[in-house]
């Protein structure tokens, strides 16, 4: 599939930097094209520049002429081989994506890309480092495809970079159009992030604390850091009042126990407040509904276990208790046990009446039975969500994972109600 943005004379640009070593780059820009031309200007990784002439072939380079944001005209390389990486070929210049109206992020192979919501006009907005199976995780093996939009739809939040013990992840912020890439944060592993229903601020768990900042990264601030594992974090529809997920573990002589609490706290008055507590592994990310009426929170649940990777059990002690989706009410605090059959939330309903569950069953939020959605058409297993297109219509991606056949990658439209299925792409 071809993208529509590409390199050519009127087209706005921004420097890139393709290597995953380097952590910025200068680019020259020379007043001929190739090797020797006289430099006449700098352009910074994330500057803007206008092609007005070009490509040109030098030196066994293509060449693009160009306009800086302070008028310079001059030449600037389009990539370069890099010896030291197996002569991978690195860009410097990414075309700004030309398409309008509201879009789709999600990721394929190794890069960020946007499309219409019927998978049409596809851009390549950036490169992405980070292994498929930790973005945007609170677990080690969590979801792909984990981008947050803001509200109005001009950015995204993605993490990049390896995660590990130095915590040496980055939060970015990305508009969409690929314009303008912004590092919120710096040396540290984000397991979540959230907008404000308002757009004003993003709230982050970092493991050691929840934070929030400006859009900008600016204005950083802590609201929890105790001795505990913050790991998810979500905004009510007032934008001041934040819920978020503490785990605890201690060990005994049999192994370790794990507990998640749940709080809720008001940005600007305080009034911390505790939800909940609960021994399920929310191995599903927990959910607010739309009115900010209610959580819910699946996983497993267990007393003790004898083994962990990262925040994940990998051996259990004890026998599973069971599998169990709870909704909590947000005003009373009070839980309703939901379902224990399942654990794997997807998302809420638009309208906020239930939430989809394991990939093909719709679970009522009044704690009713779960509704089957009989599929019209093969749907292949391992999608992801990435959005609702209507009420009752959701799309998800297939393009990265584990024994996935090509032929299944492309973006898949699924309702709800009458269980039909479309490809889009």
């Amino acid at each position: 599939i071809a993208a529509i943005n590409v390199l050519e004379v009127g087209a706005q640009v921004r420097v890139l930097n393709d290597d995953p070593d380097s952590e910025t780059i200068t680019l020259t820009v020379r007043a001929e094209p190739g090797r020797n031309g006289a430099p006449a200007a700098q352009a910074l990784e994330g500057d803007l520049l206008i092609i007005i002439g070009g490509p040109e072939e030098v030196d066994g380079l293509r060449w693009w002429q160009v306009e800086t944001a302070g008028g310079t005209e001059g030449w600037v390389v389009e990539g370069l081989v890099n010896a030291d990486r197996d002569d991978a070929y690195e860009r410097t210049l990414l075309a700004v994506c030309p398409a309008e109206g509201e879009r789709l992020t999600l990721r394929f192979g190794d890069y960020i890309v946007t499309t219409g919501l019927d998978g049409s006009d596809p851009c390549v907005l950036d490169y992405i480092s980070v292994s498929a199976w930790t973005t945007f995780s609170h677990t080690t093996f969590g979801f792909d495809n984990r981008f947050v939009p803001s509200p109005d739809g001009e950015y995204v939040l993605y993490t990049d970079g390896m995660y590990g013990a130095e915590g040496n992840s980055t939060l970015y912020r990305l508009n969409r159009d690929g314009s303008e890439r912004l590092a919120l944060t710096d040396n540290m592993n984000v397991y979540w992030a959230a907008w404000s229903p308002d757009g004003q601020r993003i709230a982050i768990a970092n493991g050691q604390q929840i934070a929030m900042m400006r859009p900008d990264g600016s204005s950083y601030g802590v609201l929890a850091q105790e001795g505990a594992i913050y790991s998810w974090v979500g905004w009510l529809p007032d934008s001041e009042t934040i819920v978020y997920a503490e785990q605890s573990r201690w060990q005994d002589q049999m192994g370790t126990a794990i507990e998640y609490a749940f709080y809720r706290i008001n940005i600007l008055e305080g009034g911390l407040r505790e939800i909940l507590r609960t021994m399920l592994d929310i191995s599903s990310n927990p959910q607010i509904s739309p009115d900010g009426s209610t959580l819910a929170i699946g996983g497993l649940e267990y007393s003790l276990i004898d083994g962990m990777s990262g925040n994940t059990p990998v051996q259990f002690y004890d026998e599973v208790l069971g599998v169990v989706i709870q909704f909590i009410d947000l005003e009373t605090d009070e839980l309703v046990v939901a379902s224990d059959e399942f654990f794997y939330i997807t998302t809420w309903l638009p309208n906020g009446r239930g939430i989809l569950v394991s990939d093909s069953y719709v679970l009522p939020a009044n704690g009713g039975a779960p509704s089957v959605i009989e599929f019209s058409d093969d749907l292949p297993e391992a999608w992801n969500f990435i959005g609702w297109e209507s009420d009752t219509v959701f799309l998800g991606y297939v393009g990265y994972g584990f024994e996935i056949e090509p032929d299944d990658y492309g973006i898949w439209a699924v309702d709800v109600t009458t269980g039909q299925v479309e490809r889009r792409m």
